[in-house]
């Protein structure tokens, strides 16, 4: 189980009041458990800010039964260069990789939220179009509407996948190059029409921008 702990403060812990918001506590027992440690960062990242997450970190949480167990067991703590004179900064590395991991799942988070937004307007204006007859200067602001929105539509979809590609990956894969490669193919996707092709023409049909694909 992992709990959130206070940087500065090491009896300082955060739990999770009657509505879902964090509060700190004294006592471990009371903290909020995760049964890991990536739920654990997901949870600080999308419910508190980038600014205040930066004094809490990710730690086990164990108990006073698992602590009378482990009274017996011996821990040896090596010299940092114990035989051998090349050092590796583990503890940079590792914040920096926190801190990037941490920044994409709530960033994913955000996009979740305002892509449901913009799809929901796209359902009023489809109903809109079902609902009413528009002359010509209603018909072409609802197109307007429709077009700017299937746009904003397309690009947080396109983070999303970036987002989701990073978080997918193996570290194997994104030190080989794989975030580039799928960057790559996102950018590259084009759209084909499945069967009104008149509505294209032959001449946006060689147009690979305006062949995105949905």
């Amino acid at each position: 189980m992992y709990i959130l702990q206070s940087k500065s403060e090491a009896d300082r812990y955060l739990s999770k009041d009657n509505v879902g918001k964090f509060t700190i506590t004294i006592r471990p027992e009371k903290a909020t458990k995760f049964p890991d440690a990536g739920k654990a960062w997901k949870a600080l990242s999308t419910q508190m800010s980038k600014k205040k997450r930066g004094d809490w970190k990710v730690s086990e949480y164990i108990t006073d039964a698992e602590k009378k167990q482990s009274k017996t067991a011996f821990r040896i703590d090596l010299p940092p260069r114990a035989g051998d004179d090349e050092t590796f900064d583990w503890e940079k590395v590792q914040k920096n990789i926190t801190e990037s991991f941490s920044e994409i799942i709530a960033y994913k988070e955000k996009l979740r939220l305002r892509l449901e937004a913009v799809e929901a307007e796209l359902c009023d204006c489809e109903h809109a179009c079902e609902f009413f007859k528009c002359d010509a200067a209603h018909g072409y602001k609802l197109y307007a509407m429709i077009r700017e929105r299937r746009i904003r539509r397309r690009y947080l979809k396109d983070e999303l996948r970036r987002a989701n590609a990073v978080l997918d990956m193996s570290y194997t894969d994104i030190a080989g190059g794989g975030i580039e490669s799928s960057f790559r193919e996102i950018e590259s996707q084009i759209y084909t029409p499945r069967v009104l092709t008149e509505l294209f023409g032959d001449a946006l049909l060689t147009d690979t921008k305006e062949r995105r694909k949905l």
